[in-house]
Order: structure tokens, then C-alpha cells, then sequence
């Protein structure tokens, strides 16, 4: 059991790949992580999916190395997510 107001988040990428963020590191505050980046297949949808759940996310733009799309969670850790073009 984690401490009073710890918390954990831990996302699975499949195999043995995962990303886990807490929040009770002193050099690691809520909010500190940034650059994060989740391919996905379909980034349309994906962006509607997360509008739909209250996820404020930026307009999707192009790049030549693909689309990508930038979001904060609530606690304020900067992802994007990116599909190849």
C-alpha cells in the first residue's frame, strides 16, 4: 500500500515494455514530464475519442515525420500522440 496521497500510474505498451509515473519523487513533481509520445493507428480517432472523455487536446498538425496531436493529463505531464504519415 502506497503512502498517504502517493499515487501510481503504470501504462503497458504490450511485451515487456512500460512507462510508470508516481508522484513522490522530489526531482520527479506532478507535472514535470514531458515528451511522451503514444503511437497510434488512427490519430483521428483517437483525438475524438479523448475530446469526447473532456481531455483538452490541440488541434492534430502535420510534420514530416509524421501527425501528431499534444495533451496534458491531470497532473499536468505533457504527451502527444503521433501516427507516421
Amino acid at each position: 500500500m502506497f503512502g498517504e496521497g502517493m499515487r501510481w500510474l503504470e501504462l503497458s505498451l504490450g511485451g515487456e515494455t512500460n512507462i510508470a509515473l508516481v508522484n513522490w519523487f522530489p526531482e520527479m513533481p506532478a507535472g514535470s514530464i514531458h515528451g511522451l509520445i503514444i503511437k497510434v493507428d488512427d490519430i483521428e480517432a483517437k483525438h475524438k475519442e479523448l475530446s469526447s472523455m473532456g481531455v483538452k487536446i490541440d488541434p492534430i498538425f502535420n510534420t514530416p515525420w509524421g501527425k501528431f496531436a499534444n495533451f496534458k493529463d491531470q497532473d499536468g505531464n505533457g504527451w502527444s500522440l503521433r501516427v507516421i504519415a
